[in-house]
């Protein structure tokens, strides 16, 4: 058995004993492959296979090529590509079905022996690219070409021949880099109070800088039940209104079919024209509708915004006609300004005759005044007939309306209210009775009534597809109210409020359906029996509806009412019954009215200067300030 000290090493021995470890990875004996940047690059398994079925195996450059590092390589021969000669031309007025063959063959053959086959490098003619075109077919030519030369003395000689002939057409050739003639493109309008990158804002465009840039804009194409109103909130998101000027019949006040808008500012003028406006909204974010907590330390996100389109070349489902007009000191400088024609008073006169010359206006002044006649008056119109005598006015002509057996003198006007009604809308019912409560304000404060005032109802149906039949419940709950019972009851609730003052109670069971029976007896007996029976028909329609649960146009609902309003039953059960009663004329009419109107209740107030429409149920007040506001305009 060894003792410990045989056992026992010294460290130093140890170390001098002890072998060190080698890796375990092998060495790499073999030297670097060096790669040469300008050899060709070797040939891709996808470009043999090209090379087989021969195709062209050239390389489509991309944007993270390498061509910028290659030393003495051309970007002409990097892409392929023959570089564009700066010896070109533009030929403009050319034949549509001209060709490149027959377009160099004309300029070698007209250039005298200076432009050669070899001297035209590039000859481009853009040709027209129309969605569903046939393929087959050959595309036709822009009418304009482009021509490159090897040198400038082909370039001049092909200059030379413009204003030639070339199949009946007088080409234009000028330089490929002059732009004369082109008109320059004016800058669009900035959004209001948009900034540029420098922080800039870009209001101060080319339309503001301009002397006599436009603000007025003409507008045209409008409805003929247009108003000053409806043109002002169409036109109010493109800038500040300066006036709205609406061309009117002297007789009726109706619109004429277009007017002026006059902005303060050219620029808003311009995006009027252009037909819609650029407008910056808010972004919601999820932030908006977070409530306050407390100890909330998180800084304020900055409101975003984004920019949308807003078009105002629509009115009334009409497409409006908007161009510029000519600005009031434009017209002013062109009548009386330093550059103005003037006016000898010679003008037009030159096929009167040779023999007499006109009076100058010096002559008519130095004159005097010329006495004028009075023309001869007779009391009696027997008398006036036999001696051709002006009857004399006494300013008491009195006139017979027929239809409504009234006694009309010259100075009265008689301004009608439309109100267009839907006999299922509870706020039509609602408006219908303020409506009421108004007239019967001011008719009872007007001392002499120069202005009268006859109401006439226009149908409008709300849902045209409803069917004929239909439990009320179901229908508002699946179709009003998304199927939330909450949000129908705070319906229900709100309503029997608004209706409470009025001392009517709702009933919101019962049956609903199509309403267009119920609109053709309205029309018929509007027009056979006048505006106050169809004002109590309506009246007791809406009743049996909203406070009977009755069907809003079965049989039983229809003649009720009709009695009610003071019509025979026989003949109301007749018109009932015979459904094809003015079935035609009412759908025309509804369709109109469709035209215009989007909802109900909708009221026009005809006044004999201008119209006002209120849309919605209005307090009574308001009914009242439109009544005063008409009758202030044609008295």
């Amino acid at each position: 058995m060894a003792s410990s000290e045989e056992r026992s090493v010294s460290p130093e021995a140890s170390g001098a004993e002890t072998k060190p470890k080698s890796s375990g990875k092998r060495k790499n004996t073999t030297d670097e492959i060096e790669i040469d940047l300008a050899a060709p690059e070797p040939p891709s398994k996808r470009a043999k296979r090209a090379l087989k079925k021969g195709k062209s195996a050239s390389k489509k450059s991309g944007k993270d090529d390498d061509r910028d590092l290659l030393d003495g390589e051309d970007e002409a021969e990097a892409d392929g590509k023959p570089k564009r000669s700066e010896h070109g031309v533009w030929i403009g007025n050319l034949p549509f079905s001209i060709t490149a063959t027959m377009l160099r063959a004309w300029l070698v053959s007209n250039s005298g022996g200076v432009i050669t086959d070899e001297s035209i490098t590039r000859i481009k003619i853009p040709t027209t690219k129309t969605t569903g075109r046939d393929k087959t077919a050959k595309p036709v030519n822009k009418g304009f070409a482009f021509v490159d030369f090897s040198e400038i003395g082909p370039k001049v000689s092909a200059i030379a021949l413009s204003e030639n002939d070339l199949a009946g057409r007088k080409l234009l050739i000028k330089d490929s880099k002059s732009f004369e003639g082109r008109p320059k493109k004016e800058p669009e309008p900035a959004v209001a109070g948009e900034k540029s990158k420098d922080g800039s804002l870009q209001q101060k465009d080319a339309f503001k800088q301009h002397e006599d840039a436009s603000r007025k804009v003409f507008v045209g194409n409008m409805s003929f039940k247009a108003t000053q109103e409806d043109l002002y909130r169409n036109f109010e998101k493109c800038g500040e209104i300066e006036f709205v000027k609406l061309a009117t019949f002297e007789d009726t006040g109706k619109c004429k079919g277009f007017g002026w808008v006059k902005f303060k500012e050219p620029e808003a003028a311009a995006w009027a024209v252009k037909g819609f406006v650029k407008i910056k909204e808010k972004v919601e974010t999820e932030a908006d509708f977070k409530d306050e907590e407390d100890g909330d330390d998180e800084k304020p996100q900055e409101k975003q915004f984004k920019t949308r389109k807003w078009w105002v070349n629509r009115m009334f489902g009409r497409e409006l006609k908007l161009e510029l007009a000519e600005d009031d000191h434009v017209r002013y400088k062109k009548r009386f300004g330093k550059d103005a024609r003037k006016d000898d008073g010679n003008e037009g006169r030159e096929g009167r005759g040779k023999g007499r010359q006109p009076r100058s206006r010096d002559q008519d002044a130095n004159d005097g005044p010329t006495e004028s006649k009075e023309l001869r008056t007779a009391d009696d119109i027997q008398v006036a007939k036999l001696t051709g005598a002006v009857v004399k006015s006494t300013g008491t002509k009195v006139t017979f309306d027929y239809k409504k057996g009234k006694h009309l003198t010259t100075n009265m006007y008689e301004a009608v209210i439309v109100f267009t009604l839907d006999t299922i809308c509870p706020w039509t019912f609602l408006a219908k009775k303020r409506l009421d409560d108004a007239l019967a304000k001011v008719r009872a404060s007007q001392a002499s009534p120069d202005v009268t005032f006859t109401v006439r109802y226009d149908s409008f149906q709300l849902h045209p597809d409803l069917p004929e039949t239909v439990d009320k419940q179901e229908w508002y709950l699946r179709n009003m109210h998304m199927d939330n019972p909450d949000a129908q009851k705070l319906y229900q609730a709100h309503m029997s409020d608004q209706f409470e003052p009025l001392g009517i109670t709702l009933c919101f069971d019962g049956t609903i359906g199509n309403t267009f029976q119920a609109h053709r007896v309205i029309q018929y007996f509007q027009e056979e029996k006048g505006s106050e029976t169809a004002s109590r028909l309506v009246d007791g329609l809406f009743m049996r509806y909203l406070t009977e649960a009755k069907h809003p146009a079965s049989e039983e609902t229809l003649v009720e009412s009709c009695v009610e309003a003071g019509i025979d039953r026989e003949e109301a059960t007749a018109v009932v019954r015979d459904q094809s009663k003015k079935e035609s004329e009412v759908k025309r009419g509804m369709r109109d009215v469709a035209m215009d109107t989007d909802s109900v209740p909708s009221v026009r107030f005809e006044g004999r200067r201008r119209d006002i429409t209120i849309r919605g149920a209005k307090e009574v007040p308001d009914y009242i300030k439109t009544l005063e506001t008409i009758i202030k305009d044609s008295s």
